[in-house]
């Protein structure tokens, strides 16, 4: 059943589900969350943001948040993946917050959003995406595990996920997010729902889920149903820090300590406003985390894809790259679909130019 009014565009599906019975008993154990849904750990705005956002919109550039370049892409086919994959630590960088991992024998896809738009319809909306996705639903290779960060548009697509639906996939979530994922046609067998701090021993890899500052929600009545989790990932002697979505945290220096150090950190460097400072990190804040996280090396996502705040669309990596020109040898800037070689000495490729 698909319905809008007066026209049928939205599919009511993507809007997800709010947990109930188990899940919704299992999720109220958690310490992190009161009433009806988890608890934003941040101050509340002292202004009525909507208001505000319609003022500084008006006054921003939408050229200036366009990318003055044609966007370099590597795509890929299904035949460019090796049948296994490697045992040797590879990333791949698909856009914004999304990106394909290899460890252990095992692929992983993390925050998958290939549609032109991260909303509840493809047919119209803010934030179409600047350049094309580096591979398609139909090319993908085999997945053992998808990773989601939290429910937002930009990070978990209701598109991709039915189109996939049927592959024998384990999905690790935040807690609260497996209701919307079997409502979509997801096995509830397949499914790991992961609070803080709590690990998961599967096929020689570990997984963490641990501290992020940020909110949830797909629609007017779920507001906080289900949890938000930056997430770590260890196989064969490698570490990895995802991010997701969060302001910065004094949780990061806990986190390096007790997990650290980490070959690499994925950390967000974009979206952010002074209208929603806890929600996003700004590239400074950004260049802390991974400072506090012990990480060796950074790779700066959630930038470049998707027009989501008011910033010029470069401003993110160009701010990055200043506030760590001493240590540039310690951010991989790759163009989206390329593999990230971690043993090769890096070299800053400003590509954006």
């Amino acid at each position: 059943m698909k319905y809008f009014w007066p026209v049928n565009i939205f599919n009511y599906k993507t809007f997800g589900r709010r947990p109930s019975g188990k899940d919704l008993a299992r999720i109220k154990q958690s310490p992190y969350y009161k009433k009806r849904g988890f608890i934003f750990m941040g101050t509340k705005p002292n202004v009525n943001i909507a208001s505000e956002l319609i003022k500084e919109y008006a006054k921003s550039s939408q050229e200036a948040r366009s990318p003055k370049i044609k966007i370099p892409v590597t795509h890929h086919l299904k035949k460019s993946f090796d049948e296994l994959p490697s045992e040797k630590f590879k990333v791949m960088w698909l856009g914004h917050a999304g990106f394909i991992i290899e460890l252990a024998g095992k692929r992983i896809l993390v925050d998958p959003v290939l549609g032109n738009r991260p909303s509840p319809t493809q047919a119209f909306g803010p934030a179409k995406r600047f350049h094309a996705a580096p591979i398609s639903v139909k090319e993908l290779p085999n997945i053992d595990y998808i990773i989601i960060s939290h429910n937002h548009y930009d990070h978990l697509d209701y598109d991709f996920i039915n189109a996939i639906k049927h592959r024998n996939i384990t999905y690790l979530l935040p807690l609260g997010l497996g209701a919307t994922l079997k409502y979509w046609g997801i096995k509830a067998k397949n499914i790991y729902e992961v609070n803080w701090h709590e690990q998961l021993q599967l096929d020689g890899l570990t997984f963490t889920a641990a501290d992020a500052k940020h909110y949830s929600g797909r629609f007017l009545n779920d507001r906080n149903a289900s949890f938000w989790n930056s997430w770590i990932i260890e196989g064969n002697n490698e570490k990895l820090f995802i991010s997701g979505d969060s302001g910065y945290i004094d949780a990061y220096k806990n986190i390096g300590h007790q997990y650290g150090p980490f070959d690499l950190a994925a950390v967000a460097i974009g979206a952010y406003h002074r209208l929603w400072p806890e929600n996003h990190k700004t590239p400074e804040e950004a260049w802390q985390a991974f400072k506090d996280l012990q990480a060796k090396k950074m790779l700066p996502v959630h930038w470049a894809t998707f027009d989501l705040a008011l910033h010029p669309w470069a401003e993110p990596i160009e701010r990055l790259v200043k506030v760590a020109a001493k240590e540039s040898d310690k951010i991989y800037t790759p163009k989206i679909g390329e593999w990230l070689d971690l043993k090769r000495k890096i070299k800053c490729n400003k590509w954006w130019k």
